[in-house]
């Protein structure tokens, strides 16, 4: 991945549509988290079904 990720942050914080710091950081969290979780869900589903397919 090429973007930096400072310049990530700072465009996530710029679309929100308020202004308060603390929300807006927690909220960034919130979603990184979960996106990190997506992943891995993803992750162990792939390797379930290529891991049937290969056998």
């Amino acid at each position: 991945m090429d973007m930096d990720i400072f310049q990530l942050f700072f465009n996530n914080l710029e679309e929100r549509p308020y202004n308060n710091i603390y929300q807006n950081i927690n909220q960034y969290a919130n979603y990184l988290e979960n996106t990190m979780q997506e992943h891995k869900s993803t992750t162990n589903a792939k390797n379930l079904i290529y891991g049937m397919n290969s056998g």
